[in-house]
């Protein structure tokens, strides 16, 4: 068996909840969608739902099978809401990301749809990932294998050369299902490789 390589020749890092502190961008997003349909705002349980899941999944949870087409079309209509003042990055991202980006190849592996890119040129950092993977580019979304064998193909490595950054239940699945290290990020629940609370002492726990 090939050994695991250390530190990882790669790291791939989800967006929402790891380099990206959304979690109050979403809770409006769905909020507004919500509260269009007549609906009660989300419940605590139901932010943390929509946060990790796909823009259609987190819909279809919203407003059932049956809502799912009204709730598609208004989230096409909430331009007026004022999102991005909610994307930030955790504190230290930039400067980690720079770190890192000189001794692996980084990219994105998320099931956020084709804003990931458009919110991430407007913080600055495309230029750090080889790429951004989101579903709509994936045999299927996370925690599918799919998603995973496709990371691993365009990076053209093993699973052993690679870890990915994590948050969620979601994460951890994935990373289970392909045979990746998963680097826990504030989340000491999930079965991991290792956890990290703060995004400065990734590179230390990544042996950089």
């Amino acid at each position: 068996m090939k050994e695991t390589a250390f530190p990882p020749r790669a790291v791939i890092f989800d967006l929402d909840g790891v380099l990206l502190d959304s979690f109050a961008a979403n809770a409006a997003y769905y909020d507004y969608i919500a509260l269009q349909m007549g609906f009660a705002p989300l419940s605590p349980d139901d932010k943390k739902l929509v946060h990790r899941e796909t823009h259609e999944r987190a819909l279809k949870h919203l407003a059932g099978e049956g809502g799912y087409e009204r709730a598609l079309a208004l989230s096409r209509r909430q331009g007026a809401l004022n999102l991005q003042k909610h994307h930030k990055l955790f504190p230290g991202a930039r400067a980690v990301l720079d770190r890192l980006q000189a001794k692996a190849v980084l990219a994105v592996g998320t099931n956020r749809d084709s804003s990931a890119r458009r919110i991430l040129r407007e913080l600055g950092l495309v230029s750090h990932f080889a790429f951004i993977l989101t579903p709509g580019e994936a045999p299927e979304p996370k925690p599918g294998k799919g998603f995973m064998d496709c990371l691993l193909k365009k990076l053209a490595l093993e699973a052993g050369d690679v870890v990915y950054v994590g948050d969620s239940l979601v994460d951890e699945q994935l990373c289970r299902a392909g045979g990746v290290r998963l680097l826990a990020f504030q989340n000491e629940e999930l079965r991991a490789w290792a956890y990290v609370n703060e995004f400065t002492a990734i590179p230390a726990a990544l042996g950089f």
